[in-house]
């Protein structure tokens, strides 16, 4: 039976019923700056935790395609959870994705890696350069798809969460639909303020929302 993660955000967990579950892809969608990453950061600490808090005291395996992976915003959120710092970056494996083919050995050698809780790919469109053809264009996407299946397979193998952050590009999902067909859950996370987001399902479909602020201890 999978489990959940929670998000650290109490609104936020009861909009996922429950946090982050494993055994399932769950993607966060939105535009630059709607704060994917920041909730990337916050998985990665909060998986960590007891059961009893929210976690599954487990690591986290970041995946930062975007090259934004802050480890000083690490210890802030963890200090603020109860962890210690050194402990919380230590239980976090890093890897830097800056193409498609450095995707495939990272994901390659997630077989060799135990322990962990959650995967968290940030971001997609990041990884995907402009083709010059189509054959080029048909094979980029294929990765993607062999990828995801690849995690979606080691998160049911592996009782792991994977979280996928993406944006849409002309009012589509990056990706569609060689993506959203191995997603269990898709949200939207939106601004309403500075430090103010709103986030609501894309699918499946909801009519309810949850909000959060970005603080320097992390989402609130």
């Amino acid at each position: 039976m999978f489990k959940f993660i929670s998000t650290g955000v109490r609104g936020l967990d009861e909009l996922l019923e429950g946090g982050v579950e494993t055994q399932a892809i769950t993607e966060f969608i939105g535009e630059f700056g709607a704060g994917k990453t920041q909730l990337c950061h916050q998985l990665a600490v909060m998986v960590q935790l007891p059961v009893e808090k929210g976690g599954l005291e487990a690591k986290a395996l970041y995946i930062d395609a975007e090259g934004t992976f802050r480890p000083e915003r690490i210890i802030q959120i963890a200090k603020y959870r109860g962890i210690q710092p050194e402990q919380a970056l230590e239980n976090i494996i890093y890897a830097r994705a800056a193409s498609l083919n450095e995707l495939l050995e990272i994901v390659a050698s997630l077989k060799k890696v135990k322990d962990v809780g959650i995967v968290l790919l940030d971001s997609l469109p990041s990884l995907f350069i402009a083709p010059e053809d189509v054959r080029e264009y048909k094979r980029n996407l294929g990765i993607i798809s062999y990828v995801l299946k690849f995690l979606l397979d080691y998160s049911l193998d592996n009782d792991a969460s994977i979280v996928v952050t993406n944006m849409k590009i002309n009012d589509k999902v990056f990706g569609d639909p060689f993506v959203s067909i191995f997603i269990s859950k898709r949200l939207i996370i939106e601004r309403t303020g500075e430090r103010e987001r709103s986030v609501r399902y894309l699918f499946p479909l909801s009519s309810k929302t949850s909000r959060f602020t970005i603080e320097r201890n992390g989402l609130r």
